[in-house]
């Protein structure tokens, strides 16, 4: 019977120490789709709409210094930008279309990023790129953003806190150590071979 207890325990501690983890491994990863400008797209204007469509994966404002956080943050903006970093990104804080205008008339490269609340890439990053053109004569100079979409901030120099990782699996491991171990540890205790020792039985009297 105290097997039994023991056995059910054991198999409850494992349930609740591994549930963290497995909600981590089948969590589903975030993704992102630029819907806009297509691909190879030539654009008549000055200007593109940048659409996107991002899942499991929600925008913080990132104005009001959220703490980093799993599954959470903003997107990051380059254009025509050889070497695209955390310090010369657009920042865009809500899920609304961006609008850029003032573009030369030429092929751009336009480069979308999902990163987290302190402006780092995910892990794996979760990043998009497409090629256009545009034909149209810029009314201001290149790259410049004369019309940015609401919860659009300039570009910012990148937090001095990398993103912390998940710290559940490495909690749940130490748990399931230290409760196995005490279970082993009381099994052996409890369950050491008893020794028998026979009753003597009382010598008859001589005559």
């Amino acid at each position: 019977m105290r097997k039994k207890i023991l056995s059910i325990l054991v198999g409850l501690v494992l349930a609740f120490c591994l549930t963290p983890f497995v909600s981590f491994v089948f969590a589903q990863a975030p993704t992102l789709i630029i819907e806009s400008p297509k691909n190879g797209e030539v654009l008549n204007k000055d200007e593109t709409l940048v659409k996107f469509r991002v899942e499991n994966f929600k925008i913080t404002d990132v104005r009001r210094n959220p703490p980093p956080q799993e599954g959470q943050g903003h997107l990051h903006l380059w254009i025509d930008q050889e070497n695209p970093t955390a310090q010369n990104a657009i920042e865009h804080i809500t899920s609304q279309p961006y609008l850029m205008t003032g573009i030369q008339p030429q092929e751009h490269t336009l480069v979308v990023e999902l990163v987290g609340n302190d402006h780092s890439s995910l892990n794996p990053p979760v990043k998009k790129e497409v090629k256009f053109s545009t034909t149209a004569k810029a009314r201001s100079k290149t790259g410049e953003v004369t019309q940015a979409s609401p919860g659009t901030t300039t570009p910012k120099a990148k937090t001095l806190f990398s993103r912390l990782g998940t710290p559940l699996i490495a909690v749940a491991t130490v748990v399931l150590v230290i409760v196995l171990g005490g279970i082993l540890f009381y099994l052996r205790k409890h369950e050491q071979p008893k020794t028998t020792t026979q009753a003597k039985k009382p010598e008859k009297p001589q005559v």
